[in-house]
């Protein structure tokens, strides 16, 4: 038999010549020529030939026993023909190679013909601390698997067989995430991806790839409240919960500090009597859009409402491009910061609703607005989990650990999760990146994994994924991620279900929707480390409850009380 063409996915057993070539009646035939762009071009040669990727090839035949016949059975033939990291796909028995213009690496055992290929999208090269930041994610998703297989050798398998090893083809979101997700789902024909970093790519990635070809997409990251009511046949997952809940926590986070004694704001300075001034800056993506939707319809001050206020002046809105497509990906943000400072006075409250790029526009209106009385800065975990605020903080404080603006007392913001709990305590001892913004992924991982192990004895598919989920949401035993929890899990998983408790709270889900309903808003500052450096405090002490629609606690500008973020 003849190598693969790569491409032609769907083609069993393929034969090239000059003329036309008749195989054997179970195997798949090429036309002569073999190019194409349409399938016309390919019925004239054939009547049974399809263009496919550009290649015209007739759809596999059955074996006397119902098989797929192709021209490969073990991952070593492929390896031989096309060199190292190929595999012969299974489901089509047809050589592939794993590694692409968007994926670049390969981990675990491969080579092994019992292996169950995953994939992954973040931003490969990012270094900014974001959410979603390719290091950390993609180091938890290869702890995880890891424990896995220290613990058990690999998945076990429900039907008594070895262990089959888990292997991740790590791709890059950043250049062409359409691009790199078909190579996932159409050439190495995985059952699921873990990923991807943001929202707006996640929803891109879902409705051009992994919907129509059927493959589970579970983000630790994407947390658009778009993403809610998204037509996916329920084949789109997260781990990180919707913004809708941060987003209801930051108009009483602004009603708290317009009511706070402590609110020494650009107003001192104008006339008695005049209204408080709000500015908010928003990526222009659905997770910027979908943060300002929610903020806007529930903030009320100078008792009205954010339309009136809108129309009176003392609400400003203004955007700046979706950096994430690579379109705007060198957009220069001294734009949009010239048009928030170029205002008669500074805002009193200004929102920059982004993720770490948004930290140049803070920068910039910091560095540019004039005298003493300078706004308050609400921000959601987006800009806070990035390294770059706190890198962006020290460069504004002067004289070392001196803060002679007061910016520290003037930052906060909001975050999702309870990441102080014994679990995630647990995981970021084992750690050794940002436990923050890996700890999703890891959840996410393990999500995975034992929804692949619920799937039983059926094949490893995206809808049998999906359909597994629900194994995962009890009753049974509460299951902690870790490796210690790995018997318990596959113990009750192998004839009943369990609950599943990630870092950062319960993995409860609306099964219809795919989003986490459990979930916590915390109230964030920044502090100062033992080297006087800006850190983030992701625990103030202050939460938002989404059922009483109340803060809770109290925010640490007191005079006295604990202070954990080192205000006094």
């Amino acid at each position: 038999m003849i190598s693969a063409l790569p491409k032609a996915r769907n083609v069993a057993v393929v034969a090239v010549a000059m003329g036309v070539a008749l195989m054997a009646a179970s195997c798949t035939f090429l036309a002569t020529g073999g190019r194409c762009s349409a399938n016309a071009e390919c019925a004239a040669r054939s009547p049974n030939a399809t263009c496919v990727d550009g290649a015209c090839v007739m759809a596999s035949s059955a074996d006397k026993d119902g098989g797929v016949v192709g021209d490969c059975k073990l991952n070593a033939e492929c390896i031989a023909r096309l060199g190292e990291y190929s595999i012969c796909e299974k489901t089509k028995l047809t050589c592939v190679k794993l590694l692409s213009t968007d994926c670049s690496k390969v981990y675990g055992d491969y080579k092994n013909d019992r292996a169950i290929y995953v994939g992954t999208m973040f931003k490969q090269g990012d270094t900014s601390g974001d959410l979603g930041a390719s290091p950390d994610a993609l180091a938890a998703i290869e702890l995880a698997f890891d424990e896995l297989k220290n613990a058990r050798g690999g998945l076990p398998d429900p039907a008594g067989g070895t262990s089959r090893p888990i292997v991740t083809v790590e791709c890059n979101q950043t250049q062409d995430a359409v691009r790199a997700a078909r190579h996932l789902t159409r050439e190495v024909r995985v059952p699921a991806i873990l990923g991807a970093s943001t929202s707006y790519v996640t929803i891109q990635v879902a409705t051009q790839a992994t919907i129509e070809d059927g493959v589970f997409l579970l983000s630790p990251y994407a947390s658009s409240p778009g993403l809610s009511t998204l037509e996916d046949k329920n084949l789109v997952w997260r781990t990180y919960p919707s913004d809708a809940f941060q987003a209801a926590a930051i108009p009483k986070l602004v009603d708290e500090i317009v009511a706070s004694p402590n609110f020494t704001t650009p107003r001192a300075a104008r006339p008695g009597g005049t209204p408080t001034r709000i500015g908010v800056v928003f990526k222009d993506d659905t997770y910027g859009q979908g943060l300002r939707d929610i903020i806007l319809d529930k903030l009320q001050f100078n008792g009205k409402s954010a339309k009136q206020n809108q129309s009176d002046g003392t609400l400003k809105l203004f955007s700046y491009p979706n950096t994430d497509d690579p379109a705007f990906a060198t957009y220069d943000f001294t734009e949009v910061a010239t048009k928030v400072i170029a205002t008669a006075q500074p805002f009193d409250i200004l929102m920059v609703l982004g993720t770490s790029e948004s930290v140049a526009i803070l920068s910039y209106a910091e560095s540019h607005w004039s005298g003493d009385a300078l706004p308050y800065y609400v921000l959601p975990d987006g800009v806070a989990s990035s390294s770059k605020l706190s890198i962006a903080i020290d460069n504004i404080v002067t004289g070392g650990t001196v803060d002679s603006k007061n910016i520290r007392k003037r930052i906060r913001g909001t975050i999702i999760n309870n990441f102080s709990g014994p679990v995630f305590d647990a995981f970021s001892l084992r750690f050794k990146g940002n436990a923050i913004n890996g700890s999703n992924a890891y959840d996410a991982a393990y999500l995975l994994m034992y929804g692949m192990y619920a799937s039983g004895t059926k094949p490893i598919t995206g809808a049998g994924l999906a359909e597994s989920m629900a194994k995962l949401q009890g009753p049974g035993p509460n299951v902690e991620v870790g490796a210690n929890g790995l018997s318990t899990a596959i113990q009750a998983l192998t004839n009943g279900a369990i609950t599943l408790t990630g870092t950062a709270g319960n993995l409860t889900y609306d099964l219809k929707t795919g989003d986490v309903t459990a979930a916590t808003a915390a109230v964030w500052c920044l502090g100062v480390d033992a080297q006087g450096k800006a850190r983030l405090v992701p625990q103030t002490g202050e939460t938002y409850s989404v059922t009483d629609d109340v803060l809770s606690g109290s925010f640490p500008d007191k005079p006295t009380g604990p202070d954990p973020c080192s205000f006094r």
